[in-house]
């Protein structure tokens, strides 16, 4: 994808769902989670979201823009008055979009 035709997105993870990527390099539920995943649409929002979390890690993924038209992608307009937000309830949908996850904006773990 050309830089004009995607987007970065930003989610707050904790310990385990970090090392859970790196190991897997997928998002998946966990029995503590969701069964989808929230990302904002700024780092600016995933570190404010990362505050109230009392967490201090957050990846950065690239998608092509036409791929959150998908159906089971759902956006929230300043979601808890951080930032907008991007809900994936699909995550095998997810996984199969994401172009390169990054953690804490320079680490690449993932193609």
């Amino acid at each position: 994808n050309s830089l004009f035709n995607s987007v970065s997105l930003y989610r707050t993870v904790g310990p385990n769902e970090l090392a859970d990527l790196k190991t897997t390099r997928k998002f998946r539920s966990s029995r503590t989670s969701m069964e989808g995943k929230y990302f904002a649409r700024t780092r600016r929002g995933a570190r404010k979201w990362a505050r109230s979390f009392k967490q201090s890690n957050y990846v950065r993924i690239r998608v092509a823009k036409n791929k959150l038209l998908d159906k089971s992608v759902e956006i929230f307009k300043h979601l808890d008055a951080f930032d907008d937000a991007f809900y994936f309830s699909d995550l095998d949908y997810l996984n199969s979009i994401v172009d390169g996850i990054w953690v804490n904006g320079n680490g690449f773990i993932h193609f």
